[in-house]
C-alpha cells in the first residue's frame, strides 16, 4: 500500500518509529512532518499561545498545504495522521477527491478526551476519519460518542531498533548506573514517591523533561538529568538501573504507557502502578512487579535491589514475553494496517471496482 504519514517525524519519536515499521513491512510511505521548530519572538510566541489556548493552533509547518499538493501529485491508498492535530475538514475534502477510496485512519497515544491534547480542527474532524486508533482503552466509547466511525483500541510498542539489552561500558555504568531509575517527564506524584525513596537510603535517578523544577538537593542519593533520553542513551538507562520504575500519566488516565513495553522490551526489570492492562501484558512477580501504595513500592524496591538473582529473573522472563506476544510496533502496526487494507477491500467492493 502507499501512505502518506503526517506526523512528528524527528528520529526517536514514536511516530517516527511507526513510519518507519511501516516503510519496513514493504510499504511505500511519503511523510509530512508536524514538529515544529521554536518560536523566539515574544510577540508571536503570545499570538500563538492564545490561538492554541483557543485551539486553533496554527499551522505553522504548512501541513495542510503540503498535503494537499501530495494528494493533486500522487496517488495513496491511506492518509494516516499521527496525532496530526492541525490538518482541517477542508484538506481532508482535498486528500479524498484526489484519492477516491482512500482511507483517512488517526492514530493518537495520549487521551484525546484530555482538553489539552484536542484542537477544533481534530473534533470538526472525528466524523471524517474512517478508522482512529487510541492506546487508550476508555477513549473507545466516548470517541464513538463523538462522532467516529469505528475506534479501534490497539496496545502500546516497543521499537526493536530502540529498545533492546545494551552492551555496557564503564563510562556507561558511570553515567547511568542507579538502584532505582526513572526516565519521563516531571509531575508532583512521581517527584514526591521518588524523593521518599532516597529519603529512605536507595540510589535514585531520574532522568526527563521539566525536572528543574525540583530541587534535587533536598534529597540525597538523588540524582537528575535534565533533558530527554532517546535512543541508545534510553536503553542504556534502562539497562544499567537495577529497578526501573513505570509512572502512569494520571492527566492522561493512564492504565499503561509507552514505557510498559519499552522497559521489558530492554530486558530491564520494571516496577510498575498496577493496573488491570499492566497485568494483562505482564505476570505479575513473574515477568514485571506492580505496586499500588507507596509502602508497597518502598519494600519491592528495597527487596528487588538486594536480590539479583530474582529481579534477573523476572526482568528475562518480561523480555521473553515482548518478544513473543506481539508487542513490537511492527506487530501492532501490521494489525492496524491490516484492518485499513479490510477496509479498502471492503470500500473497492461496495462501488464494484
Amino acid at each position: 500500500m502507499k501512505i502518506l504519514f503526517v506526523g512528528e517525524l524527528r528520529v526517536g519519536r514514536t511516530a517516527h518509529q511507526r513510519m518507519r515499521a511501516q516503510l519496513e513491512l514493504g510499504h511505500q510511505v511519503v511523510g509530512v512532518d508536524t514538529f515544529e521548530d521554536v518560536v523566539t519572538n515574544p510577540l508571536e510566541l503570545l499570538f500563538l499561545k492564545v490561538r492554541g489556548r483557543l485551539g486553533r493552533p496554527k499551522d505553522l509547518n504548512h501541513v495542510n498545504l503540503k498535503i494537499a499538493h501530495l494528494a493533486a501529485e500522487q496517488r495513496f491508498d491511506i492518509l494516516w495522521l499521527d496525532k496530526a492535530l492541525t490538518v482541517t475538514c477542508s484538506t481532508l475534502a482535498i486528500f479524498r477527491k484526489g484519492n477516491p477510496g482512500a482511507a483517512c485512519i488517526f492514530y493518537s497515544g495520549d487521551d484525546m478526551l484530555n482538553p489539552r491534547n484536542q484542537t477544533y480542527y481534530y473534533r470538526e474532524a472525528l466524523p471524517h476519519y474512517d478508522i482512529h486508533f487510541t492506546t487508550k482503552s476508555y477513549n473507545v466509547a466516548e470517541l464513538e460518542g463523538m462522532g467516529c466511525k469505528q475506534v479501534t483500541y490497539i496496545e502500546n510498542a516497543y521499537d526493536p531498533k530502540t529498545h533492546r539489552p545494551m552492551q555496557l561500558s564503564s563510562s556507561d555504568m558511570q553515567r547511568y548506573a542507579s538502584d532505582i531509575g526513572f526516565v519521563g517527564g516531571y509531575e508532583q506524584d512521581r517527584w514526591t514517591h521518588m524523593k521518599r525513596l532516597a529519603l529512605a537510603k536507595l540510589q535514585v535517578r531520574i532522568a526527563g523533561s521539566f525536572w528543574e523544577r525540583v530541587d534535587a538537593s533536598a534529597a540525597p542519593n538523588m540524582s537528575v538529568m535534565y533533558g530527554d533520553l532517546c535512543g541508545d542513551d534510553y536503553a542504556k538507562a534502562i539497562c544499567a538501573t537495577k529497578v526501573n520504575l513505570c509512572f502512569l500519566r494520571k492527566i492522561n488516565r493512564d492504565l499503561e504507557t509507552t514505557r510498559s513495553v519499552e522497559i521489558p522490551a530492554c530486558g530491564g526489570f520494571m516496577l510498575a502502578e498496577r493496573t488491570e492492562e499492566h497485568r494483562a501484558l505482564f505476570e505479575e512477580g513473574k515477568e514485571a512487579e506492580y505496586f499500588e501504595t507507596f509502602d508497597e513500592l518502598l519494600d519491592k524496591a528495597r527487596f528487588y535491589v538486594r536480590h539479583d538473582a530474582a529481579r534477573s529473573r523476572i526482568a528475562s522472563a518480561g523480555h521473553a514475553r515482548c518478544m513473543s506476544s506481539g508487542y513490537s510496533v511492527h506487530d501492532r502496526m501490521s494489525h492496524m494496517l491490516a484492518q485499513a487494507k479490510d477496509l479498502l477491500e471492503w470500500g473497492n467492493r461496495r462501488q464494484g471496482h
